[in-house]
């Protein structure tokens, strides 16, 4: 595997054939906005599918060109024990509660247990605010957190798809 930073990419952009020189080049670092938009653009003329992620403004063409934009955000994963505890609760009260009540009372225990579902579903997302920048409207895909974990899900739902339709 070749990795090259964007001071290098330079002397590979102004070669005879950019084209045959980024084949085996897999990792672009230290790139410039203007210098994302290329590599997406000769990778393409090359005939390979392009996956781009990006998350700032900079991003913004190179998202667009790429056969496959994929937004990140940068927000924090949740740990295993958020998503333990997101499982636990429940949006539906008890049936215990419920029982032999009548139906305006139901209504209004219902009404209750949302308002404290959401009071804790909130507490457990945290600080986690998703902040719509360029990067997101120019990509069809945005994932909210900084993990790159999203590619794989974008890739796999992909095949998934494609499997499904054929």
């Amino acid at each position: 595997m070749l990795c090259i930073n964007g001071n290098v990419l330079e002397n590979v952009i102004l070669s005879a054939d950019p084209g045959k020189t980024l084949r085996p080049i897999h990792v672009f670092s230290r790139t410039s906005p203007a210098q994302k938009g290329i590599i997406v653009g000769l990778l393409n003329l090359e005939g390979h599918k392009t996956l781009m992620c990006g998350d700032g403004t900079n991003d913004v063409g190179s998202l667009k060109r790429a056969d496959v934009g994929l937004a990140v955000v940068n927000n924090k994963e949740p740990t295993k024990a958020d998503k333990e505890a997101r499982k636990k609760l429940s949006p539906w009260p008890p049936k215990e509660k419920l029982a032999g009540k009548s139906w305006s009372d139901v209504a209004k225990i219902q009404q209750e247990h949302m308002q404290e579902y959401q009071k804790e579903m909130q507490k457990l997302q945290g600080d986690v605010q998703l902040e719509l920048g360029d990067a997101c409207i120019a990509a069809p895909f945005t994932y909210k957190y900084s993990s790159l974990k999203s590619v794989k899900k974008v890739i796999r739902q992909g095949r998934s798809t494609l499997t499904t339709t054929f």
